[in-house]
């Protein structure tokens, strides 16, 4: 009986200790603009990657999504020099809105959103 009880425990135990879901989905959206805009993002890889997008109007949206592991470091900027237009930067984890920034009439300034994955 104490060794059912003894191996009981013991599994319970290793089931408890088993690692987590160590990724999780990040999106990286850019809209509320109407003009052109320069975007930097950092990648699953760690890479910088600078990007030029159009948006047309305050209803176009730009997305980018990549698996990150929880702890990286997430970043995202633009600028537009469009002085009067707007843009809405945001960094959502698994669709959740995690870091949020937005500039109105406010050209050649960057927006910026960074954080790290909480665990």
């Amino acid at each position: 009986m104490q060794k059912i009880l003894l191996i009981s425990c013991v599994l319970m135990l290793v089931s408890a200790c088993e690692k987590d879901n160590q990724t999780t989905l990040v999106s990286y959206r850019a809209g509320n603009g109407s003009s052109e805009i320069s975007l930097s993002y950092r990648d699953e890889s760690g890479n910088m990657i600078d990007e030029k997008i159009v948006l047309e109007s305050s209803s176009d949206v730009w997305t980018k999504s990549m698996e990150f592991e929880k702890g990286e470091i997430v970043y995202l900027s633009g600028i537009y020099y469009d002085s009067v237009a707007s843009l809405k930067l945001e960094v959502l984890i698994d669709g959740k809105v995690f870091k949020s920034n937005n500039s109105v009439n406010e050209p050649a300034k960057y927006v910026i959103v960074s954080g790290s994955i909480p665990y």
